[in-house]
Parts: C-alpha cells; sequence; structure tokens
C-alpha cells in the first residue's frame, strides 16, 4: 500500500467515524412529547412537561415556578393549572398574560391548540386581593365568561 492509498483511506476512515459520533449525539436532541386528552375526547400534542418536571406529587408535576407563577399537570385528570402569586392587583393583568405566554412556550402549543385543554388560572392566597378560590379560564379562549380582575 503506498502513501497516497493509505491517506485516503484513513481519511474516509475518519469521515466514517465523524458522521457516526454526530448521528449519536444528534439522536438524543428530539423532544419527547405528550398526547394530552380533551374534554371533547381530541388530544393535543404538547412538548412532555411531565418527564423533566422538578417537583412531581403523585399524579401532578409542577413544570414551571418562579416568584410570581407556579404551572402544574395532573395527568390524571388532563388539568392544568396555573397560579399567579401576586399581592397587587394592578400587577395580575400583566402577569397573566406572561402566564400565559409561558404555558404556550412550554407546552409548544397555538392558543387554539390551549383552548381545547382543561385549563384553570388561580389567584394565590392573598388577603388583600380577596381573590383566593377563584378559577379564571385562559384570556384568549373568548368562549367562556372572564371575569378576571383588571378586565
Amino acid at each position: 500500500m503506498n502513501t497516497k492509498t493509505f491517506i485516503i483511506l484513513a481519511g474516509s476512515l475518519i469521515a466514517v467515524i465523524i458522521v457516526v459520533v454526530l448521528a449519536f449525539a444528534l439522536r438524543g436532541t428530539k423532544k419527547s412529547t405528550l398526547n394530552i386528552k380533551t374534554n371533547s375526547g381530541q388530544t393535543v400534542k404538547t412538548n412532555d412537561i411531565v418527564t423533566p418536571a422538578p417537583i412531581k406529587y403523585q399524579a401532578q408535576s409542577e413544570f414551571y415556578y418562579d416568584s410570581n407563577l407556579a404551572m402544574t399537570y395532573d395527568n390524571n385528570l388532563n388539568y392544568f393549572q396555573i397560579t399567579i402569586v401576586s399581592g397587587d392587583r394592578s400587577a395580575l393583568k400583566s402577569l397573566r398574560a406572561q402566564a400565559e405566554q409561558i404555558f404556550l412556550s412550554k407546552l409548544g402549543i397555538s392558543q387554539s391548540d390551549a383552548c381545547k385543554l382543561n385549563v384553570q388560572e388561580t389567584i394565590a392566597a392573598s388577603p388583600a386581593l380577596n381573590l383566593t378560590n377563584y378559577n379564571f379560564p385562559l384570556s384568549f379562549c373568548g368562549n367562556q365568561i372572564d371575569n378576571f380582575p383588571g378586565n
């Protein structure tokens, strides 16, 4: 075997190794999904928010949390809850808009698909606001009565 043939074979071997390594590396980057049943029996395909959830309690997965918002999913009931934490009534409307955008982004769905899901927005216990135990629909699902503060 001459030097030229050896270089060609070695280069080909390196190219094959690179392709195999890249194929294995990229294989793990595909996002997993969930098929969530709606009240009408349809399914909505979402990003998997259950498997990577940092906090799980029985069937509930908390898939988002910050100082103003918490989002959970109950896979037994196919139910989402978005909780807004604020003692300031004037901040509720903007926090709600922020929460809904995060919700859509985390699930990787459209507003139309979100309206098919069982989603309730609540305001965390706050004596100053007197809004504990109220549930509200997503603001962009126009077929529901929405008495959210600030609307």
